[in-house]
């Protein structure tokens, strides 16, 4: 695991910052980032998030879209990201954000860096893409202890494609 400047480290519940001084062999932490696989090298992680002592020991997660979310309420609705080539049922899922929740949105800076924020649950909206840890109450509806809310990769304009390649003439 690689952690960077930019990398967001924090304790969960108090969400005070922490500094990568504060890992220390033996704490449970819950880490987001990307994976850089290499060929000749050994992969690395790099991480964009570190929640250190994160509340639930094995937390579960979700994907998906998010839609109605209340801020009064703190609830939202979810509907599941499906695997490609499976059929899923669009169903809705009640998911409430605990009111010591962690939100976090990832977005792309200048130079392809992605930014790291903690934001309020008021800035969840409609169709945001994200994923969810946390678990399941008994009557179904999934408690979030962790919003992580994806970018949105800007959509690069259509490049004119190249000229078609002339064959070659036929040997002689």
């Amino acid at each position: 695991v690689q952690v960077s400047e930019g990398t967001l480290i924090f304790e969960a519940g108090t969400h005070r910052r922490l500094t990568p001084v504060d890992l220390v062999t033996g704490k449970r932490v819950l880490i987001e980032g990307v994976l850089e696989l290499r060929e000749s090298e050994p992969d690395i992680f790099h991480a964009g998030v570190i929640i250190v002592r994160p509340p639930e020991p094995n937390p579960a997660r979700l994907e998906g879209t998010i839609f109605d979310p209340d801020p009064v309420t703190r609830t939202l609705q979810l509907s599941r990201t499906c695997q490609p080539g499976l059929v899923c049922p669009a169903v809705l899922l009640p998911v409430h954000v605990m009111d010591d929740a962690v939100i976090i949105r990832i977005r792309h800076g200048e130079g392809g860096h992605l930014i790291v924020e903690l934001i309020p649950f008021e800035e969840l909206k409609d169709g945001n893409k994200v994923t969810l840890f946390g678990r399941f109450d008994d009557i179904g509806t999934f408690q979030a202890l962790v919003v992580v809310v994806e970018a949105t990769l800007a959509v690069l304009p259509a490049q004119p494609l190249p000229p078609p390649i002339e064959p070659l003439p036929p040997n002689q």
